[in-house]
């Protein structure tokens, strides 16, 4: 899944437009850390933001309910879920 894909569930569980606009991530990187991101952290986080917005961001697998116990639901699942904490309190 690509930050474009997870921008598209969240349009359609919000019933309105959201669109994904990448950001450099070099930018990215040199603003976190000026803003008090430990460096070596804010390295890391590119690399994995690299990853999904390329869409080789991890593959569903079981680890969750091996460790859990209880099964993973899908990111349309937890949007669903968590709609009261992202979308704008006049319009969910």
């Amino acid at each position: 899944m690509t930050f474009s894909d997870a921008a598209d569930i969240m349009a359609g569980v919000a019933d309105r437009p959201i669109t994904y606009h990448d950001v450099d991530r070099e930018t990215w990187v040199r603003e976190s850390i000026a803003a008090g991101l430990p460096a070596d952290y804010a390295s890391i986080m590119r690399l994995v933001t690299d990853d999904i917005a390329s869409g080789r961001g991890t593959q569903p697998n079981d680890v969750v309910q091996t460790v859990t116990g209880v099964p993973p639901i899908s990111f349309r699942e937890y949007a669903t879920r968590t709609k009261h904490a992202w979308m704008p309190t006049g319009n969910r």
